[in-house]
This record gives C-alpha cells, sequence and structure tokens, in this order.
C-alpha cells in the first residue's frame, strides 16, 4: 500500500470520531445519492463509520446534517502533504461565537488572505459557527478544532509552521465563547489548545487570539518555538466584535490595514498594537493593551519562512 494512501486511510478513521452518544453513518440509497446521519437508516445497508473518540474536547451534539457529515469525511483528503525541502506554511482560522457575523467574516476573510499571499491552498482551513456557512465549513467546535490538528499535524513536515487564528467573544476567566447552539456551546481556554497543539505534535506555532481578556492565553501556551499574539492583555476587553464591522480592531490591523498590504507575519503582529490604540483613543475608549511574545526559536523560523 502507498505511503500517501496508508495517511489517507488512518487520517480518515481520526476524523470520523463521535462521542459514544452520537454515531455517523453513512449509506446509499437506491436512487444512488451518498447520505450521512447520526442515526441509522432503516431499510438500506449502511456503514457505521463510529469510532472511538479523540480524547478530551466537547462533542459535536447536534444531529449530523449531509454537509457536516460530508465535510468531516473528506476533511483529511482536503489537507496536502507538505514538502520536505521547504519550510510551508499552514493556517487554521476558528470562528467561535455565532451571535455575531464578523467573526465568520474574519474566519474566511484571514483563510483567503494566507492562501493568496502565502500559498496556503490545500494547507488551509476554515472553521466557523455561523448558519451561513454550515454547508461548506465544519463547525467551529473543541472537537473539530481538535480533528484539524491532528490531521494537520500528520501532514506538516516537522520544520513547517502552523498559523492559529482564534477570534470570538473571550471571558475573564480567559476562556474563549464557542457558541453556536445546538450544535456546540462548550468554551475553551488556552489549557486546551496547548493540549491539542502537544498531541498533534506540531512544533512551529504563531497562535493569535482575537478576544476579550486575551492575555490569559500567553502564559500556558508559551514554548520556543511558538509567537502568541492576542488583542488584549489579561485585564482589558478588545472592541470591534459587533454586528455592524466586517473585522474586529485587532483583525482590521493585523489582516486588513497590514497583511493585504503585503505586511509581514511578525511585522503585522508587532504593529498592530499601535494601529488598535489609535482605533480605540478615536472612539474614547480605554486601551485594550494587545499583547505580542514570542520564544527565543520563533523568531528566527519566521524570518526563515518569510525570507523564502
Amino acid at each position: 500500500m502507498r505511503k500517501s494512501t496508508r495517511i489517507y486511510l488512518s487520517l480518515l478513521l481520526m476524523l470520523l470520531c463521535t462521542n459514544t452518544n452520537s454515531a455517523l453513518f453513512k449509506w446509499v440509497d437506491d436512487k444512488g445519492l451518498t447520505h450521512y446521519s447520526d442515526k441509522a437508516p432503516k431499510h438500506s445497508v449502511f456503514d457505521d463509520i463510529e469510532v472511538e473518540i479523540l480524547s478530551g474536547g466537547n462533542s459535536y451534539s447536534g444531529s449530523v446534517n449531509q454537509f457536516q457529515g460530508e465535510l468531516v469525511a473528506d476533511f483529511a483528503e482536503s489537507i496536502d502533504v507538505g514538502k520536505p525541502d521547504q519550510t510551508e506554511l499552514y493556517f487554521v482560522s476558528f470562528a467561535g461565537d455565532a451571535k455575531q457575523d464578523v467573526f465568520m467574516q474574519e474566519a474566511l476573510y484571514t483563510q483567503r488572505l494566507f492562501d493568496r499571499q502565502y500559498d496556503t491552498v490545500g494547507r488551509s482551513v476554515a472553521l466557523v459557527n455561523n448558519t451561513k456557512t454550515t454547508a461548506s465549513n465544519l463547525v467551529a467546535s473543541n472537537e473539530n478544532l481538535e480533528r484539524a490538528l491532528k490531521v494537520i499535524g500528520k501532514k506538516m513536515d516537522r520544520e513547517d509552521v502552523l498559523y492559529l487564528y482564534l477570534t470570538s467573544h473571550g471571558s475573564r476567566d480567559h476562556q474563549l465563547s464557542i457558541d453556536f447552539p445546538p450544535h456546540t456551546v462548550t468554551d475553551f481556554g488556552a489549557v486546551e489548545v496547548r493540549r491539542m497543539l502537544d498531541e498533534a505534535d506540531i512544533k512551529w506555532r504563531v497562535i493569535v487570539v482575537s478576544a476579550c481578556f486575551a492575555g490569559g492565553f500567553i502564559e500556558p501556551l508559551k514554548s520556543p518555538y511558538t509567537v502568541i499574539a492576542t488583542a488584549a492583555d489579561s485585564e482589558q476587553s478588545s472592541f470591534g466584535c459587533s454586528d455592524d464591522r466586517d473585522f474586529t480592531y485587532y483583525g482590521e490591523a493585523i489582516f486588513e490595514r497590514q497583511m493585504a498590504r503585503g505586511v509581514g507575519i511578525l511585522a503585522a503582529l508587532d504593529g498592530a498594537r499601535d494601529i488598535v490604540l489609535s482605533m480605540e483613543q478615536a472612539e474614547g475608549y480605554e486601551p485594550s493593551n494587545p499583547q505580542l511574545w514570542w520564544g527565543n526559536s520563533a523568531l528566527g523560523k519566521i524570518q526563515e519562512l518569510e525570507s523564502q
């Protein structure tokens, strides 16, 4: 069996994880149409593709509809294997709260931006909680983030870099809001993100968190190989998460005002602080105080990536 085939089959099994209260069944009806459901059909031969759930995390607790079933089943094949002779960038965006479209818009915009600027087509995914995207994007749950990172970790070369962008509301106890009932409503924080990344064996990481009080994510995520940027310090709110905006202040500062105009990854993260401050001062808001930290090995790796 070819190596690529073995990789695909193992990743497909991993992606089709559910918890013991849910299952995912696949069958073909008498018209030749393929269906996915969390309930077995009564009058058709079906495949039970339920496997043991990934350790930890919440579950996709809503009904597994046709679109989400296909997305889960096809995701592993959609991510390309990294090239061993060069450092490549992989990108994941995650829009956690379905109540405001701004998070969806940021997640989709940033994926398109990285696909264009860093040629991440085939190495990027946007996980989104929004009724507008359930047919096209995996829902942004703890479980799906873990699935995505596991797949990407298997496909990446050891020296490739992951850029993870998390955008949502944030709480004073430094939890990211994951709100899209009935699909997923379980918040999570930096400890969970760190566990997922470690278990996916992803070494080089750029983690950007656009949420209130996001500075609380920094300490648990620190490593020599990680860059961490947050929209606010651990005590302050961030701004711009409203229905009349296309971006949060922080997302606009990094992506629309800088990276879309050719500014590099580190320079955009470093420059975001002053841009956000000017936006807040114009509205009379208390400064959110965006943060930027990097490990002692991470700076050189990102510079290497951007020099290619």
